[in-house]
């Protein structure tokens, strides 16, 4: 899975962006990274819809998994008043679902990833976009650690 094989590529601060329909995969890639990151339980991720944000510890690196999906815009994001405030741990991964409601984008952001549907049920396309000096280096063993897009 893609997602298994890029955690090891991963460091604390870095933020990952996930774009894609209802039913894109979204969760089902945080759940393939955070099994990649050793977490002891991968199963019990979950969508956050109604929580908005989860956090996965017990990898190698604490992950914060955000869905702003129920966010109208930057005054709901600013009304929820330190939702937000895990985009800034700089020990912890950051997924963040729905990211056009974000407000700003994270500082530590490497990746933003396009998820779509593919031709199987279960088969979906991503369309990876390298943000910054270290979405660069990921980008540069992307194709040889982590798979084909």
């Amino acid at each position: 899975m893609i997602a298994a094989a890029l955690a090891p590529l991963l460091e604390g601060g870095d933020g990952i962006l996930l774009f894609g329909e209802l039913g894109g995969g979204k969760t089902t890639f945080v759940r393939g990274l955070v099994r990649g990151l050793a977490h002891p339980d991968p199963r019990e991720v979950a969508s956050p819809t109604f929580a908005i944000h989860h956090r996965y510890e017990g990898g190698r690196l604490p992950v914060d998994h955000l869905d702003l999906y129920r966010l109208e815009g930057v005054e709901d994001a600013l009304a929820w008043q330190g939702v937000l405030d895990p985009l800034d741990d700089p020990a912890a991964v950051s997924l963040v679902e729905w990211p056009e409601r974000l407000p700003w984008s994270p500082d530590g952001l490497v990746l933003e990833l396009h998820l779509a549907r593919g031709e199987g049920e279960t088969q979906r396309r991503l369309r990876p976009v390298f943000v910054g000096a270290r979405g660069e280096r990921i980008a540069a063993v992307w194709p040889a650690n982590v798979g084909p897009t």
